[in-house]
């Protein structure tokens, strides 16, 4: 009996030495850089061949064990490398593209007063926006109108006629006398 319960102990032994094998091969996988083994590639990079690289200008890679990066959406931008997310465009700015960058400022006639957009918006009739990565437009003064989608000026109000109100599209006639 005393070799019997000997095997077994050996048995039992070579058992765990097996199951503790099987779990080492398998952490050993999940390292990066072992030889023969899958590389595990942190995020804001990616599984380039057998190494790790930083994503791109323009891209980037939120999750671990990637094969590739993420182009930046449309309304964002990533200005580094190895990014993990990207940046939404700030207040009067737009990107209309994807894996950008920088972000565009709003033209002259146009606007932008959300963060993240892929567009700027054209100033309404009676509004005028003169500058650049603008957040708003600007109503047309008093003696002056703007009767056009996106415009950069207001219109003074020609002879024999007038405006008194702020924000208009046209100008009234003069009375006469």
């Amino acid at each position: 009996m005393g070799l019997r319960r000997l095997a077994l102990r050996a048995a039992h032994r070579v058992a765990l030495l097996v199951a503790l094998l099987a779990t080492c091969a398998v952490a050993v996988l999940s390292l990066p850089s072992v030889a023969g083994a899958t590389v595990s590639c942190a995020p804001g990079s990616y599984l380039d061949g057998s190494t790790c690289s930083p994503c791109a200008l323009g891209t980037y890679q939120p999750n671990t064990a990637q094969t590739s990066c993420l182009a930046a959406p449309a309304g964002t931008y990533v200005d580094t490398t190895g990014a993990i997310t990207p940046t939404a465009c700030a207040l009067g700015t737009y990107q209309p593209n994807t894996g950008q960058t920088s972000c565009l400022p709003a033209p002259a006639g146009t606007y932008v007063d959300t963060t993240g957009a892929i567009a700027p918006t054209a100033c309404a009739l009676g509004t005028y926006q003169p500058e650049t990565g603008q957040t708003s437009c600007l109503a047309a003064p008093a003696g002056k109108y703007v009767d056009t989608t996106g415009a950069i000026a207001p219109t003074a109000c020609a002879l024999g006629t007038y405006q008194p109100e702020t924000g208009q599209t046209s100008c009234l006639a003069a009375p006469a006398g």
